[in-house]
């Protein structure tokens, strides 16, 4: 098996290709025939959540798979952002609609990248208010699996690692990540602030089954006129310090 350092990658690439701009379109992806057996088997086993909770389910299924995502780059920079889409005017519809983008997002709306600066953060609401997370330049460790798929014109490489990051509980929670990477796209770019591997990240998965995840439906490669700027927030802090703050709101935390 073999481990790839975070640093190092971006070293090599970004001398390589520190001028290229460009953007990829990403959308959401949910595994059809998976939701459709989940919910089966929540109708089967629980009939009467069903009957309140099936139809809204069912919709934010839909809502899921239609949302997209932009990744532009450019200078050593990239930034991922969640493209907003308009919520239906139905009350009902537009709670599931942002009950939708919440599960999708996990409530992260942005991820922001400076390989000059060494610096990475991500844009989150807490308590009302959108701030920026700003994260340690930690390494990724990308083990290469040797599966490859075939993605279009692109012949993509399995890479995996574990996120592990702490829930609103407190409790650290370890990610199963799946990334799908182009080499013939040198560029150590990624959705959802999954990066480092040596080439374009243009699909990414979660869980041992890798049922969701991020998808890559449009990709721009040229030295266009790209715009990389920090996410709009009132107020920057640290993961540390966020973390807390979470933990502190908690319902279980306070009941303690």
């Amino acid at each position: 098996m073999k481990f790839l350092k975070l640093f190092i990658l971006f070293l090599f690439v970004v001398n390589l290709q520190g001028q290229h701009a460009g953007k990829v379109i990403y959308q959401y992806y949910k595994d059809p025939v998976a939701a459709q057996a989940a919910l089966d088997q929540l109708k089967k086993n629980k009939p009467e959540v069903y009957a309140i909770h099936g139809t809204a389910y069912e919709e934010m299924d839909q809502v899921m798979r239609q949302l997209r995502f932009e990744l532009a780059f450019k200078d050593q920079r990239a930034r991922w952002t969640y493209l907003e889409s308009v919520p239906p005017e139905d009350a009902n519809k537009a709670m599931n609609h942002r009950l939708a983008v919440i599960m999708a997002t996990q409530n992260v709306t942005d991820y922001y990248l400076d390989l000059k600066n060494w610096e990475r953060m991500y844009r989150t609401n807490l308590e009302g208010a959108l701030v920026n997370v700003k994260q340690k330049f930690e390494n990724f460790d990308w083990e290469i699996t040797g599966r490859t798929k075939q993605f279009g014109k692109y012949l993509l490489h399995e890479a995996k690692t574990i996120d592990a990051y702490k829930g609103s509980s407190g409790k650290v929670i370890n990610k199963e990540v799946y990334a799908w990477y182009a080499p013939d796209i040198p560029l150590p770019y990624g959705p959802a602030g999954y990066d480092g591997l040596p080439g374009l990240i243009l699909d990414v998965r979660f869980g041992a089954d890798q049922n969701i995840g991020f998808q890559a439906s449009t990709i721009t490669i040229e030295n266009a006129d790209v715009k990389i700027m920090k996410p709009k927030a009132i107020a920057e802090m640290s993961e540390e310090d966020f973390e807390t703050r979470v933990e502190e709101r908690s319902p279980r935390r306070k009941k303690n």
